[in-house]
């Protein structure tokens, strides 16, 4: 999967519709010598240098330059090492637009992580900052409105989150599934109660890809036997 960036002029544009409007504006002009166009020029340029020298054609970045605005083209596998290159050198007078999820990106640290957001969306890395914008949009994201992330190099475990129920009645509000699976699936524990808080959800998904558990085992968890399907309140530590 390859995801999509746009740098433009800070204050321009807030809204979704609005970054388009602006992008398309531009694209009859010349690039101009702005300070976050020139420097995207040096940054790419540098990254496609290493890129080559690496041997790694699959992780080059692409640039396209249109009046004072810069679209970036990242593989999904270059982002963990692209996106905090972009976001130290672009100017304090630019912003950062992730086109593919509708969002501006202010600086955060990443983890290495997959992550499955309803089998539609797949990346290999994460920040907090994302997570709490995908939890609360799960259902705009995929048909299934739910996201995995598991390590790399470890498939005996995860953590994974679905956004409301089946038969959900409008009326009511949004609630989370949340479960941590261990063993290959042998020990499945479910949050008990179900949270309606999706800022708490992605807060409790990152803890998990940090290896936190402190807030994790401060949840009641209910864990199901796959043998028999009951259901014990009990501590992630059994």
């Amino acid at each position: 999967m390859v995801r999509d960036f746009v740098v433009l002029p800070k204050g321009v544009a807030r809204r979704h519709a609005e970054v388009v409007v602006y992008v398309r504006s531009q694209y009859s002009c010349p690039p101009t010598e702005d300070n976050h166009v020139l420097c995207m020029t040096g940054m790419v340029e540098g990254w496609r240098n290493g890129v080559n020298r690496a041997n790694r054609p699959e992780l080059t970045a692409h640039a396209f330059f249109h009046g004072d605005i810069v679209q970036v083209r990242v593989p999904d596998e270059a982002v963990a090492g692209f996106l905090p290159i972009m976001e130290e050198v672009i100017s304090p007078g630019a912003e950062l637009y992730d086109v593919t999820f509708e969002v501006f990106v202010r600086s955060s640290s990443r983890r290495t992580v997959d992550v499955d957001i309803g089998g539609e969306h797949s990346f290999s890395s994460v920040s907090l900052r994302e997570l709490h914008y995908w939890v609360p949009n799960l259902h705009k994201y995929a048909r299934t409105p739910f996201v995995i992330v598991t390590r790399p190099n470890d498939d005996t475990s995860l953590i994974q989150a679905y956004r409301g129920a089946v038969f959900h009645n409008p009326d009511d509000p949004i609630t989370y599934t949340l479960e941590v699976v261990r063993d290959s699936g042998a020990r499945r524990y479910n949050a008990d109660p179900k949270l309606d808080d999706p800022a708490l959800v992605a807060d409790l998904i990152w803890d998990w890809a940090e290896d936190r558990w402190d807030r994790l085992n401060e949840l009641r968890w209910s864990k199901t036997d796959s043998n028999d399907r009951t259901s014990l309140v009990q501590s992630l530590d059994d």
